[in-house]
């Protein structure tokens, strides 16, 4: 799932209460850049593109993916989350999902250079030119 440093620390504390041991051995904190949000990012940031476009995106860049992992509720129904690639933790940390601990949900640093950096791989991307296929012809 490729977890950030405090998910790990959470999960470890988490594993040790459920079988009676202490979790006192543990840090109380891992040093770690400060993330938010996608969209929050974007809108401090002034750009004006949709997290959703800018997922599409960093998808396209393969700095994100969609994983998925069976349903706990309806049996064979697929459950389908982004958790950003090796490449893409450059960028951001795979926190565990407040929805659901099985799933990692895509946090970004906020740190202006990287963010801004990462944007400019984005808009590079969207200002290439695509191909277009014409019914019955090419472009």
């Amino acid at each position: 799932l490729r977890m950030d440093e405090s998910s790990k620390l959470l999960m470890t504390r988490q594993i040790c209460e459920s079988h009676g041991l202490s979790p006192k051995f543990l840090p109380g904190y891992v040093d770690e850049m400060s993330t938010k949000a996608l969209t929050v990012l974007l809108k401090e940031h002034a750009y004006d593109l949709s997290a959703r476009k800018v997922n599409e995106t960093l998808l396209d860049l393969e700095l994100l993916e969609v994983r998925t992992r069976p349903s706990t509720k309806t049996e064979g129904k697929i459950k389908k989350f982004k958790s950003l690639t090796d490449e893409g933790l450059r960028f951001g940390k795979n926190l565990i999902s407040p929805q659901n601990p099985k799933e990692t949900q895509p946090h970004f640093f906020d740190n202006e250079e990287l963010f801004d950096e990462m944007m400019s791989l984005v808009q590079a991307h969207l200002q290439k030119p695509t191909l277009r296929l014409i019914q019955g012809g090419a472009a």
